[in-house]
């Protein structure tokens, strides 16, 4: 799986934690996003979105990766990150077929009270997709693209009176940024590790 050239699922099962890992504590707010992988001519490719801009939301127009917050309906945060996938992109996830695994639980920096599990799964190809009105697009990025935290340009955003920068890369005119930034370089460092 050099530079991700190859979609190596032994590898990334290495790399993760199983699918069935406990949660890290529990939250009135446990929510789930998946990070769909694919293979490609050009190298592994990474599914992001963009969310629909919405008043209210405080992740109106952000690249992010397909997810919510869980349902009573839902039996686990896998079939949340399943059932997510499904509603926003019209993906239907198989966890036996495509799951491999999961990184650690993370809060984004604006909800500490939201915890949130990523999952990972691998397509065999990259679908048609059916975007749902929370999703203003979808693009498919190369992962061996994606630059390493030496090489992202700060992302200034105001809050609370002060401006702050966060690590970021950019894909198209939108930066990547804060928890979506967060997952996908904790999900690439696992990779680098288990591949030493």
């Amino acid at each position: 799986m050099a530079a991700w050239d190859e979609l190596d699922r032994e590898l990334l099962r290495t790399a993760l934690l199983p699918l069935s890992a406990p949660t890290a504590r529990k939250t009135a707010r446990p929510a789930a996003v998946a990070a769909l992988l694919a293979p490609s001519p050009h190298g592994v490719q990474l599914l992001l979105i963009r969310r629909a801009e919405r008043a209210g939301d405080p992740w109106s127009g952000h690249m992010a990766l397909p997810g919510g917050h869980a349902e009573l309906q839902d039996s686990d945060l896998l079939a949340t990150a399943v059932r997510e996938t499904r509603e926003e992109l019209g993906v239907q996830l198989d966890p036996e077929r495509h799951g491999l695994g999961t990184i650690e639980d993370l809060s984004p920096l604006r909800s500490m009270d939201l915890l949130v599990r990523p999952f990972v799964f691998a397509l065999e190809t990259m679908p048609a997709l059916d975007l749902s009105a929370e999703v203003a697009e979808a693009s498919w990025i190369s992962v061996r693209d994606i630059p390493g935290p030496s090489a992202s340009v700060p992302h200034e955003v105001r809050h609370n009176a002060q401006t702050l920068a966060f690590p970021s890369f950019r894909v198209g005119d939108y930066p990547v940024w804060g928890f979506t930034y967060r997952v996908i370089h904790s999900l690439l460092d696992r990779v680098a590790r288990a591949k030493l």
